[in-house]
């Protein structure tokens, strides 16, 4: 009798060994994920209105500083004290600070508990191209872990971390999914801007540094486009032309603006540290290590047939019944 091969055009979602957990989807949602009350409240209270306040009073005492013993400030002119000037420095100084320290507080939290990644990973980020070389990559990678998991006859405990080292890592470190060529991934978190954990050693802890202030300087030029404009369309009408030494218009400016980019770009940093990959991926890693999280989050029914294609769905539903035997 003749056994004819057959090639399926109809390619399986995932591997059809029994055990395999499923390959993560390369997707983003341009929303927020759902999140917790205590996420809510996370964002809402430290990052949103404790930033502001905090902004806005440095603003307000370094403006004192600045401007209380001069003579001559007006919107404009770079010599006389330029409060335009004063803004736009206030954007990039300020949003490179409040980048830096949040990423490093919002990771520290992550790391010690206090705190929960989001459930997918944030923001959205289109790559077409790289989403395909990744889901070809993670099926052929996953393949070769699971026959080796197998042989060995590792638990899921292993399986699982091995999943997370294939799939949800993002081994920025060795640039092989954060390439710095993709200007989507710069405003993607990372491990790299876990900044304030110290046992990365000098040479990563440097690396984390410099990268996390340039993702700060790019992310401030974009809320510079964003609110200087907006500041200036409301600040000239009122005081151009104007002396304003003397008076608390330039301290109030300079607070109220500090506060309004505070409120704005805060919330966001903690955000893309929250739905950093490489903290959602040990976030679903633990849940399904406690038991959480079956179906689409969990590891792989037994028993579950993926293959779309009638030929190899027979064949899966052969080779599940031999596991179970």
């Amino acid at each position: 009798m003749k056994h004819h091969s057959h090639t399926c055009s109809a390619r399986p979602s995932r591997p059809s060994t029994p055990f395999a957990p499923l390959i993560p989807p390369p997707h983003r949602s341009p929303l927020l994920p759902s999140l917790t009350i205590r996420q809510w409240l996370y964002l809402l209270i430290p990052q949103t209105l404790g930033a502001a306040i905090i902004d806005a009073g440095a603003n307000f005492g370094i403006a004192y500083g600045m401007y209380h013993r001069q003579t001559l400030i007006e919107v404009w002119p770079i010599q006389h004290n330029t409060i335009a000037g004063d803004m736009a420095v206030t954007t990039f100084i300020q949003g490179i600070l409040s980048f830096f320290i949040v990423s490093g507080l919002v990771h520290s939290d992550m790391r010690n508990g206090l705190i929960q990644p989001f459930g997918e990973p944030w923001p959205w980020a289109p790559s077409v191209r790289e989403a395909q070389w990744e889901a070809r990559e993670a099926e052929r990678e996953e393949r070769q872990a699971v026959r080796q998991a197998e042989r060995e006859g590792e638990g899921e405990r292993k399986r699982h971390r091995q999943w997370y080292n294939l799939h949800w890592h993002v081994r920025s470190h060795q640039g092989e999914r954060h390439a710095l060529h993709t200007p989507y991934q710069w405003f993607c978190g990372s491990d790299l801007n876990d900044v304030f954990h110290l046992s990365a050693g000098p040479s990563q802890l440097l690396h984390r540094w410099l990268r996390t202030i340039l993702e700060g300087a790019l992310l401030s030029a974009v809320y510079f486009l964003l609110l200087w404009p907006v500041s200036i369309a409301i600040v000239a009408p009122l005081w151009d032309g104007k002396n304003l030494a003397g008076t608390w218009a330039p301290e109030a400016i300079k607070g109220v603006y500090g506060g309004v980019l505070g409120v704005i770009m805060n919330p966001v940093c903690a955000m893309i540290a929250l739905g950093s990959e490489d903290a959602v991926g040990r976030g679903k890693v633990g849940r399904l290590e406690r038991g959480e999280g079956e179906g689409e989050e969990g590891g792989r029914e037994i028993g579950r047939v993926v293959s779309v294609c009638p030929v190899c769905a027979q064949r899966e539903r052969e080779e599940l019944a031999q596991a179970a035997a």
